[in-house]
């Protein structure tokens, strides 16, 4: 005898699975702003690595630009580079002899690790993101 399901009890299982997609699908497209923060915080840092790895592995130094009103960001002489999502607001605090023309910015990173240093603060509604790099070793810290 073969053992099986029935044409009800597959139509029973697949209401129960629509019920719960459908229950969390709000919860699921809520978080979308928040994920497209974790996106480009991931890509900035990302960026910020590579440049203080370029200073050091080339004993030169190095610089990432970001220029908050274009949006864009760059390691000059690398492959880094991006675009940030419009909905994002962007806050760039550096050192004043980093400041480019206008609203852009870089850090500057040294041969033995260390940078300028600086703050990146990337927020959308409710939610806020910030990214320190430290002056004296160069390394990338996020606070939530």
């Amino acid at each position: 005898m073969t053992r099986g399901f029935t044409l009800l009890e597959l139509m029973v299982v697949l209401a129960v699975m629509a019920l719960i997609a459908g229950l969390s699908a709000p919860f699921i497209l809520s978080d979308r702003p928040q994920a497209e923060l974790w996106r480009d915080r991931a890509a900035l840092i990302d960026a910020l690595h590579d440049a203080r790895s370029e200073a050091i592995a080339e004993n030169s130094e190095s610089t990432f630009v970001l220029d908050v009103s274009e949006r864009r960001f760059e390691v000059p002489g690398t492959d880094a580079k991006g675009q940030l999502d419009d909905r994002i607001a962007i806050s760039f605090v550096t050192a004043r002899s980093e400041q480019i023309d206008g609203p852009a910015a870089a850090i500057r990173f040294f041969p033995d690790g260390g940078s300028t240093g600086g703050h990146i603060t990337l927020s959308i509604g409710a939610a806020e993101s910030v990214i320190t790099v430290d002056w004296l070793t160069g390394r990338t810290r996020v606070d939530d």
